[in-house]
């Protein structure tokens, strides 16, 4: 008997007929695909703060009678005699004179003040006086003091520093301030005031006859974004 060989046909051809046969029978083929949509709600916090009161040690007019509660104090330039300062101490005087007063101001609307502005009212050369405000976080994660801003001058600190101010515009410096404290104080959402005070003292350069007005603001920023 002779000997036969069957020879498959090519791979090729049997795909043909295989497509071939399909759509005879009208089986559709191809990719299975699906999508899947997820429906969710993300909320952010909120990153603000405001001045919630301030204090100011001398705001004590000149009484009708003396001696009085709240005599002016004095220092020398450069704060050299100031409590806490190596071997500072005040001045007290037996009279008073002069004094300051101050209002809070919400700049932008928002409902919290941002702005504290002060005014020294019939001061003198030597003069001092001590401020004190506090902020409060309004928002919703905590925050940190980043720096503060002193005007006239837009002059801004990060650190601590004794900074000088042109008040009333005539290229000399009629009050120096020393800024020292709360740097990086951090403050939680509806948590305790800190405490940021700072020093005033009038130069010889002050105008006679004048109330000697200016402001200052703090910024906040998140709190693992403060730069020391």
């Amino acid at each position: 008997m002779p000997l036969i060989i069957k020879r498959s046909p090519p791979l090729g051809v049997l795909v043909i007929i295989l497509v071939l046969t399909l759509g005879a029978l009208g089986i559709a083929y191809g990719l299975w695909s699906q999508s899947l949509i997820v429906n969710a709600i993300a909320s952010t916090g909120e990153l603000d703060w405001g001045l919630a009161s301030f204090t100011i040690q001398d705001d004590d007019p000149p009484p009708p009678v003396y001696p009085t509660t709240k005599p002016d104090m004095t220092c020398s330039v450069g704060f050299v005699d100031v409590p806490g300062w190596p071997g500072g101490f005040w001045r007290y005087l037996d009279k008073n004179v002069g004094w300051g007063t101050g209002f809070l101001v919400d700049t932008d609307g928002d409902g919290d003040n941002d702005v504290l502005q002060l005014t020294l009212h019939n001061v003198y050369p030597s003069y001092c006086n001590e401020i004190a405000l506090y902020p409060v976080n309004t928002g919703t994660i905590p925050l940190k003091i980043q720096d503060v801003t002193f005007n006239p001058g837009n002059i801004v600190l990060k650190q601590n520093a004794i900074v000088r101010l042109d008040l009333n515009g005539d290229g000399q410096d009629d009050v120096e301030i020393c800024y020292g404290d709360n740097f990086g104080a951090q403050l939680h959402p509806g948590g305790p005031r800190p405490e940021i005070s700072f020093w005033v003292h009038v130069l010889q350069a002050a105008p006679q006859g004048q109330t000697l007005t200016f402001s200052i603001s703090i910024r906040g920023v998140q709190w693992n974004e403060y730069q020391p």
